[in-house]
């Protein structure tokens, strides 16, 4: 029989229905070799090709970080291997270079000294100290050093804590850029010191330390490309 309230009823309950599928489908991400060519692509931008050559794998697994996945990486070094957690944001737009670690907003510092006491094998001899964070390029992230002192010897590590304080990583949280964002963040300012022809197709971008022999190098090969290749390079 035509019962118009049951026919309202179950209507009303599909479209509820509907939009529980809605809401507690998970949100998409990029597959799992995706990540993987996007932690070695930042990894190597960084470091250097060297630094990933034979790094492998393990699976991508939930991280601390809720907006995270983490996985155990692991490198060749010598006759044997080492292995370290990386962690990678869901849309793949940013990579850690070590776990995510919680934090309790109210005690932070001690958390983060307990988390590198943790990290880096430290006794109970060995002190730990939590620089003052500062600004960060990474949205909703600052970053400082802390400073391990065991044997009488002295290390920094730097690290990366949530504004909120809820999370910590060790080591940098690097930015995967679109082309047009590099582009756009190394763009050549108007009062910059700048060589080559202004329509030139290329432009090189140089960031030197003067106390760096390296620096020194690739200044000696920028001051002999530029002539060879005039009108091309900037």
């Amino acid at each position: 029989h035509y019962n118009p309230l049951g026919e309202n009823q179950s209507m009303r309950c599909a479209a509820i229905f509907t939009l529980c599928l809605l809401v507690i489908s998970p949100v998409a991400r990029p597959d799992d070799a995706n990540m993987k060519d996007t932690i070695l692509k930042v990894l190597a931008e960084q470091y250097g090709r060297a630094a990933v050559t034979g790094m492998t794998f393990g699976d991508f697994t939930s991280s601390a970080n809720p907006s995270y996945l983490e996985v155990l990486v692991s490198s060749p070094t010598g006759s044997g291997s080492s292995s370290r957690h990386i962690s990678i944001s869901r849309d793949g737009r940013y990579v850690a270079e070590s776990q995510f670690y919680p934090l309790n907003s109210s005690e932070w510092r001690d958390r983060c000294a307990n988390a590198a006491r943790s990290a880096y094998n430290l006794t109970g001899r060995d002190r730990v100290t939590v620089g003052e964070p500062e600004d960060s390029v990474v949205s909703g992230y600052q970053q400082g050093i802390i400073t391990l002192i065991r044997g009488g010897e002295s290390q920094q590590i730097g690290y990366n804590v949530s504004e909120d304080r809820r999370f910590l990583v060790f080591g940098s949280i690097f930015i995967e850029r679109s082309p047009e964002e590099l582009r756009a963040r190394f763009s050549t300012a108007a009062d910059e010191p700048e060589a080559g022809a202004e329509d030139a197709p290329v432009t090189i971008v140089e960031f030197a330390d003067y106390q760096c022999p390296d620096c020194a190098k690739m200044h000696a090969s920028v001051e002999k490309i530029l002539p060879k290749y005039e009108r091309k390079i900037k």
